[in-house]
């Protein structure tokens, strides 16, 4: 959508991002659209699904800016059982539930589940830099898993000055939290929102179902103050 890439490339701009942190890459889409976008600096992208895998490789590959971790990402390091179903971008540490099933039907259709590791931010960042001086934009697609993307990353929230993520307004998964748990906790640390941009709505009332939300971390001396 132009107004979400024209916010996004603003927040690269404005920020002086040089590390992107690009959770839940599924084929690449969001880096790609980075790279339309003009960002030449770092991206480090994380996505579990085993046929995605090869194309990631691939696209990293070419990219000497861009590396692919083969984790999920949550608030705890283990091993999780990942839903994969018919259309592998809803693929999720949850079950879909029934307002998924009903609004996307055979898209939803579960496939099969695969044992995938699951790192925390902060773990993986102990290893990977002791850089606090990168500037950080932290972009979250999980499908229901992104507020515990954000409780592993406290460490690197703190180098974070902009976040990028899906959010439910009505939750299409099992146990998965929506857009206030999400807007709360990012508030909570610090940041504010920049736009809201939906991506599905349920057809017969045009009521919003999921948007992307990008957030950003004010300048000292706004004058910023949710109400």
């Amino acid at each position: 959508l132009p107004a979400t890439h024209a916010c996004i490339r603003r927040m690269l701009e404005l920020n002086a991002i040089d590390l992107v942190l690009d959770i839940g890459a599924n084929r690449g889409q969001f880096a790609l659209l980075l790279r339309q976008l003009n960002y030449t600096g770092e991206i480090v992208s994380f996505e579990p699904l085993s046929s995605c895998r090869a194309h990631m490789e691939s696209l990293t590959g070419s990219d000497p800016n861009w590396r692919n971790e083969p984790f999920a990402v949550g608030n705890v390091s283990t091993e999780i059982d990942l839903h994969v179903f018919t259309d592998e971008t809803f693929s999720s540490i949850h079950a879909v539930n029934q307002t998924a099933q009903n609004r996307f039907g055979a898209l939803v259709r579960e496939t099969r589940i695969e044992r995938v590791p699951m790192l925390r931010l902060d773990d993986w960042w102990s290893e990977y830099s002791k850089d606090s001086t990168h500037r950080i934009l932290l972009k979250t697609d999980t499908q229901g898993n992104d507020l515990a993307v954000l409780q592993g990353a406290q460490t690197v929230l703190a180098s974070t000055h902009a976040i990028v993520t899906e959010a439910a307004f009505l939750p299409l998964y099992d146990s998965a939290p929506g857009f206030v748990q999400l807007a709360t906790y990012v508030a909570d640390h610090g940041f504010v929102p920049s736009g809201i941009y939906p991506i599905s709505h349920q057809p017969e009332d045009m009521s919003l179902i999921e948007a992307d939300c990008i957030f950003t971390r004010p300048t000292r001396g706004s004058n910023y103050r949710q109400t």
